[in-house]
């Protein structure tokens, strides 16, 4: 069948040569068809490998020539050459199509790193796996201190995205998170909320158009704040802060309740209006003043008292003002006022007008201070009282005019007592005389003329002693000492006793205070109170005086009433019967002047207290009396 001889006769069957051949064929064979499988195995497992049917080529190409070492073999025997040159051209093929793509694929296969690189950008990838790593960790741990912080904030936090339209104009937000005080703010838990749209759940729009400026925010990229009332939320919400921060395609909202707050300035600005209206409308002067004395505010009340205008009074100081005695003074109350030691003073100073003028005033000065204590301006209160001082001083002169006529008074009373009773006493004598030696020869109706001269003189007599002792309760007063009421009824009633023993009288006395008094002006008040009710008794009755007293504790006096079962009086005569010389009875009916009780009444003025009295007549009287129990600094003076 074959014109050709077996290969085996070019190695002239030498068993040497043929079994070299025959063993490296074989073994080549073996080693060709073992790569191509090593190689397969290699793709199956690394998929990732680039350029993976090159890998292939180089597969087919060893297994064809793995194929022809094996036909080697077998021609050794067997003469197929053309079979075996059939295979070798397979073989050939693939592998100039294997050279061809290797060409092609070569410069692609050198831009692939080297292993050094590799092994490079192995490192900075791992350098970069752990930055990743340590970021993403940082991230989280942020994410959960952003959130911690969000639900311990007392803002309300909402976190919105856009929500465009296909021309990417935004049309609206959604919510994407949300923190517990937001779900209070609007009612609403967060899994109903998340995903929803702005406009839908909470309509904003009714309150400012507040979408349109969240989209000027987004595309501003500018933070938006701004306060504004609502009554969409809880209603105990009706104010609300909110910032909105642009977001990268979103924005945050804080909003926060400040109705607490606004009511709060609402207070103070009602408060601030109230004062401004007292401070502007008051009628004294009010003024704020810095703490080195600069005037910041005044009202019209001080300009008109002190003569400058607003403007003028503002740029200058209190110290600029004020007298020059009266500085010192002034100064040394703010010194304790600025050291704590005081928290107001009060003083009365001087002020000199723009005019020249002094002014006198009453100032009040208090420390207004922030909510740490530190001093801001004083706040003065300033009421003119120059007119006052005026009238004081009107007085203090009218008091020595007074004083001097006191004293005129009393050497007039001096002299009457003196030369208007030594006429009286000759009077007397005389008339004594006439009637002793010429008794004999005067007729009944001379004796009657004598008789009435005598009297006449008499009464003169004691009207001038009355009189001394009325003008005495003021010229003659002495200091307030204190004073055992129960030990001067006594005497007075020790000195009345041959008349309460001719009228049978019966004299009660409860037990009384001590009270600061002049002695000798309560033995004469005790003495003309008593000697009345033994004087104006009914004939048919016996007198019956009583002397009580009643403590009245609240107002620290004494309420002392001298009450008779004598002929009283009808009380619409009242007042009449404390003026001097009045009187209700004829002299032929009760003997006297009519000016004991007009010295009664001065008595108990002079101590400060009043007596009035209650009667029926043919019942009898009560006196009532009030006196303080102790005299205070400012009154213990004489009452002119």
């Amino acid at each position: 069948m074959f014109k050709y001889i077996p290969h085996g006769h070019c190695y002239l069957w030498n068993p040497s040569l043929v079994s070299l051949h025959l063993v490296s064929d074989i073994l080549i064979a073996i080693a060709y068809f073992s790569i191509p499988l090593m190689l397969v195995y290699f793709i199956q497992q690394r998929q990732d490998l680039p350029f993976p049917y090159i890998f292939w080529l180089f597969s087919a190409f060893i297994v064809s020539c793995g194929t022809t070492h094996l036909l080697d073999v077998w021609t050794l025997w067997h003469p197929t050459y053309w079979f075996s040159g059939t295979l070798k051209a397979i073989t050939a093929i693939i592998s100039l199509f294997t050279a061809f793509e290797l060409r092609i694929l070569i410069p692609q296969a050198l831009v692939l790193p080297s292993p050094a690189e590799l092994e490079k950008a192995n490192q900075e990838l791992h350098r970069q796996i752990v930055e990743r790593q340590v970021i993403e960790t940082q991230l989280r741990e942020s994410e959960v201190k952003f959130r911690a912080a969000a639900e311990a904030s007392l803002d309300s936090l909402f976190i919105f995205n856009t929500l465009r339209d296909k021309t990417g104009r935004i049309v609206d937000f959604i919510f994407a998170e949300l923190n517990s005080r937001a779900e209070q703010l609007i009612s609403m838990p967060k899994s109903e909320v998340l995903g929803q749209r702005l406009s839908e759940l909470i309509p904003i729009n009714g309150t400012g158009d507040f979408l349109e400026k969240y989209v000027q925010v987004v595309e501003a990229g500018k933070v938006f704040q701004e306060e504004f009332s609502t009554n969409i939320f809880t209603p105990n919400i009706s104010w609300l802060q909110h910032m909105v921060v642009p977001l990268a395609d979103g924005i945050a909202i804080t909003a926060r309740d400040i109705t607490e707050r606004k009511q709060m300035e609402k207070i103070l600005q009602e408060r601030e209006q109230r004062f401004r209206l007292a401070f502007d409308d008051a009628p004294i002067g009010m003024a704020l003043v810095s703490l080195d004395g600069d005037f910041l505010e005044v009202n019209h009340a001080l300009c008109e008292m002190i003569g400058y205008s607003e403007a003028e009074l503002i740029q200058l100081t209190f110290q600029e003002i004020t007298y020059p005695d009266d500085l010192a003074a002034d100064l040394a109350f703010v010194h304790e006022l600025l050291e704590g030691k005081k928290s107001k003073y009060n003083m009365e100073k001087r002020y000199i007008s723009k005019q020249g003028n002094i002014v006198w005033a009453i100032l009040s000065v208090s420390l207004a201070k922030d909510p740490s204590g530190e001093p801001l301006y004083f706040i003065a209160q300033i009421q003119n009282i120059t007119p006052r001082k005026q009238n004081e001083a009107q007085q203090q002169r009218l008091i020595t005019q007074l004083k001097i006529s006191n004293q005129e008074l009393e050497d007039f009373a001096y002299v009457a007592s003196h030369d208007l009773q030594e006429p009286l006493r000759k009077i007397q004598t005389f008339g004594d005389r006439v009637k002793a030696k010429y008794r004999e020869v005067l007729d009944e109706k001379g004796l009657d003329y004598l008789q009435r001269m005598q009297s006449s003189a008499n009464r003169m007599q004691i009207l001038i002693r009355d009189l001394l002792d009325f003008s005495r309760i003021t010229t003659k007063a002495q200091p307030y000492v204190p004073v055992t009421l129960s030990q001067i009824v006594a005497e007075v009633i020790e000195d009345l006793e041959n008349r309460i023993e001719q009228t049978k009288a019966q004299v009660e006395v409860e037990e009384l205070l001590t009270i600061q008094a002049d002695s000798i002006q309560m033995r004469q008040l005790f003495q003309n109170l008593i000697g009345n009710a033994l004087k104006f008794h009914l004939p048919e009755n016996r007198p019956i005086v009583k002397v009580e007293a009643i403590l009245q504790s609240e107002t620290n006096q004494v309420q002392i009433m001298v009450s008779d079962n004598g002929i009283g009086f009808e009380e619409k005569y009242l007042d009449r019967i404390f003026t001097p010389f009045q009187r209700l009875h004829s002299k032929q009916q009760y003997q006297g002047t009519g000016i004991g009780l007009a010295i009664c009444r001065k008595i108990v003025e002079r101590h400060n207290g009043n007596i009035t009295a209650r009667s029926i007549p043919n019942q009898g009287t009560t006196f009532v009396i009030t006196l303080p129990i102790e005299q205070s600094l400012d009154k213990q003076k004489e009452h002119i």
